[in-house]
């Protein structure tokens, strides 16, 4: 065991500074590497030092509580590993090819300027919008909470810009500036959406179909809020994109923690009156 967790945190400082060199992953995504590191050889040296007392025949931990530590590793990987197979199963999904809108939600870390994962969606945006003429995009507010320091309008309008630069007519952008979390993120843009699906024809019989940008990684995520939405779950799929193969890892850590802090914020739970979790 100590052999295996000497080697893990290896590979996390490995890692660490193949995230900090080659990619613009956020110091927050960054920094459970370096930690995870420090804890992994932490509790290595523990075990390993145990082993050596109770070979030389001195007072050492029980045996109980090696067996928690070496069983809580081992759960710790486990639950990793179950995430990586829920994410991946959702996350290489055919995308729709009849979206009659789309949703984009910038990614919501605290920065005044575009980052490296919101040009791979507006590029996602562009591409899908080039080949469907009568797709619009709703950019939904950037799910930061209010108290943060950051003009989200600013955010909303270099994505704005950036579409129209590379050929989308702004009469197909619509912006959502309301919202502070990812679900409302969504109900609020679908909101839009029907106020402009119906606003020139109320007689029109048929429902928007809408296609939600997401980053692979982060579809799996997705899907369990839109599956939670009700009716409105019915008309509405992914649109994924793939970031590169070297923040696989931290993208897979990172929806985990988001997907259980989801669940102990309830932001998963919906109810028509929109609490918990609106």
């Amino acid at each position: 065991m100590e052999i295996f967790l000497f080697a893990v945190s290896g590979i996390h400082v490995i890692y660490y500074a193949v995230l900090v060199l080659f990619t613009d992953a956020t110091w927050m995504t960054q920094l459970y590497w370096p930690v995870g590191a420090a804890v992994f050889m932490l509790i290595a040296l523990i075990l390993r030092v145990d082993r050596k007392r109770r070979q030389k025949h001195v007072r050492c931990m029980p045996l109980e509580l090696r067996t928690v530590i070496c069983t809580s590793c081992g759960l710790y990987f486990l639950l990793i590993g179950v995430f990586t197979v829920l994410i991946f199963s959702q996350g290489f999904s055919s995308n729709p090819e009849d979206a009659d809108y789309l949703i984009f939600i910038e990614n919501g870390d605290v920065e005044t300027s575009l980052t490296e994962s919101d040009y791979n969606a507006l590029s996602c945006t562009i591409d899908y919008m080039t080949r469907h003429q009568n797709t619009s995009v709703v950019l939904a507010g950037c799910s930061r909470f209010r108290d943060l320091a950051v003009d989200e309008n600013e955010i909303q309008d270099l994505m704005k810009k950036y579409l129209i630069d590379h050929g989308i007519q702004s009469d197909r952008i619509i912006t959502e500036e309301i919202s502070n979390n990812l679900r409302q993120n969504i109900m609020y843009s679908y909101a839009y959406i029907l106020m402009d699906w119906y606003g020139d024809d109320s007689a029109r019989e048929a429902e928007p179909t809408v296609g939600i940008v997401a980053e692979a990684a982060s579809v799996f995520r997705y899907r369990m809020i839109v599956r939670n939405l009700g009716d409105v779950s019915r008309h509405m799929e992914m649109i994924s994109f793939h970031e590169s193969v070297l923040v696989w890892p931290a993208r897979i850590v990172e929806e985990a923690q988001l997907i259980i802090k989801y669940h102990l914020i309830n932001q998963f739970e919906y109810t028509p009156t929109g609490r918990p979790g609106l």
